[in-house]
């Protein structure tokens, strides 16, 4: 929970709370392993894009998000210009 409240998150700070609260902290123990990963896709909806090749390259390695939808990203992004 707190890494979603140190990055301003309010919305995944407060689901990982009520999970907490629900699963009696068990919850905690499952959440920061999956929490990275929800945040990113959250971060490329919003319009931010990875600056560099090797930040690409890692979150694709890392099965976060496919390199389709990074160029659908960047295309989206594209046309608003």
């Amino acid at each position: 929970m707190f890494p979603s409240l140190f990055r301003g998150d309010w919305k995944w700070a407060a689901i990982q709370f009520g999970l907490g609260w629900v699963t009696l902290g068990i919850s905690w123990l499952v959440m920061p392993f999956i929490y990275n990963k929800l945040h990113i896709k959250d971060l490329l909806n919003k319009g931010f894009l990875p600056t560099e090749e090797s930040q690409t390259n890692y979150i694709v390695a890392k099965g976060i998000i496919t390199r389709q939808e990074i160029d659908f990203f960047t295309k989206r992004k594209e046309t608003i210009r």
